[in-house]
């Protein structure tokens, strides 16, 4: 799932919307309070045109992209050191362990736990 979103076959102008959407996501991850309507407007668009910029260049919602982020971030943190769920969570902005696990099994295929002893 790393980096689930496609870039290849982009634009260079949809290219740097969606790193410039990305770098936002990637900045306010441990933020829990960080929804889509703080990141549309961060990115200068209301709601509704972020929605139809992201669904037209990834095929996402600005939802699920969040969610995509954060758990791309979780994976890599689990790679790197392995630290509890609640701390991982927490660190990639989920406010309950069992959510972001539920999450996690839902778009990776298999509990965070489950992850770690398969990769890290």
């Amino acid at each position: 799932m790393e980096d689930a979103i496609a870039t290849q076959g982009l634009s260079p102008r949809e290219s740097a919307f969606l790193e410039r959407i990305i770098q936002i996501i990637d900045s306010r991850l441990t933020d829990r309070e960080f929804t889509v309507e703080h990141l549309s407007r961060e990115a200068g668009y209301s709601r509704s045109q972020l929605h139809r910029k992201l669904a037209a260049t990834t095929g996402v919602s600005a939802s699920r992209l969040i969610l995509l982020r954060r758990l791309t971030r979780a994976q890599r943190m689990m790679k790197e050191q392995p630290h509890p769920v609640n701390d991982i969570a927490r660190q990639v902005g989920f406010g309950s362990a069992s959510y972001f696990t539920r999450c996690f099994r839902e778009v990776i295929g298999m509990t965070p736990t489950e992850y770690v002893r398969h990769y890290a």
